[in-house]
């Protein structure tokens, strides 16, 4: 039993030295190199990285080739019936026919001074240029295009003669009246001297034109020394009206709204 024991022992020695030979042969060979598999993406391990740049507070990148705008002052002045008026809005707007903004974005905007002058600067192409004064109080909208002045590039336009909306006309809008003549009435303009006094037919006006009541008014039509006028015979149709306050200078005008009328058999 005791030999039996010792042979076994020894058997597991040698099992053990064995063992420990090979795994030490093993240790000491190289590890091959692994092939990279196809699908594999290859990284250089020399492949540069890309710098990020660092922001500053203090300057903005301007790209090359960007032009920058030309500053450009627009000058003039604003009056009703010769009087300058003080403290009135006016805005520089992009000129579009019709010459009415129709809701144009106003590029800059300034006041008139003590003497009705303003003198409003921008920014932009002054190609097309115009200033306008918005609707305010008892005046409507009034505006001039601006023009070249000398060699530097400053912009200049006429006096721009603001007129009082003309209030209190008798016809209304879709009004109807029987044919023949038609008494209008309208509430008198201060300052106003005369009225230019159109009603015609749209349908018909080409084929007769009246003669120009004022060259004030630029206004086919008949003078009207009160706020009162009188029509010849109106034969059925449709028509309109425009009214014009004038003194040397329009100091009055119906609102751009329109009136139009109806005279039935």
């Amino acid at each position: 039993m005791t030999s039996r024991v010792g042979v076994a022992l020894s058997v597991a020695a040698g099992l053990a030295s064995v063992a420990a030979l090979v795994l030490a042969m093993g240790l000491a060979r190289p590890v091959p190199a692994l092939s990279p598999s196809p699908d594999a993406a290859v990284v250089p391990t020399s492949a540069p990285t890309a710098a990020l740049a660092t922001p500053t507070r203090e300057r903005s990148v301007v790209p090359s080739g960007t032009a920058t705008a030309t500053p450009v002052s627009v000058v003039g002045d604003v009056y009703w019936n010769h009087h300058p008026q003080v403290g009135v809005t006016v805005e520089i707007r992009e000129l579009r026919p019709p010459l009415s903004p129709g809701g144009r974005v106003a590029l800059a905007s300034g006041t008139t001074s003590s003497s009705g002058t303003f003198a409003i600067t921008f920014s932009g192409s002054s190609s097309s240029i115009g200033a306008f004064v918005p609707a305010h109080g008892p005046y409507l909208e009034g505006s001039r295009p601006a023009s070249p002045l000398g060699a530097h590039g400053d912009l200049v336009t006429d006096p721009i003669h603001l007129a009082r909306a003309i209030t209190g006309l008798s016809v209304h809008d879709r009004d109807a009246y029987p044919a023949g003549p038609l008494t209008i009435t309208w509430d008198p303009v201060p300052e106003a001297t005369a009225y230019c006094v159109a009603v015609y037919s749209p349908s018909t006006s080409n084929t007769a034109p009246a003669p120009r009541c004022s060259a004030v008014a630029h206004l086919p039509g008949d003078l009207a020394t009160t706020n009162r006028y009188a029509t010849a015979a109106l034969a059925p149709d449709k028509y309109t009206i425009a009214v014009i306050a004038i003194t040397d200078v329009v100091v009055g005008e119906l609102p751009p709204t329109g009136i139009a009328f109806q005279v039935v058999p």
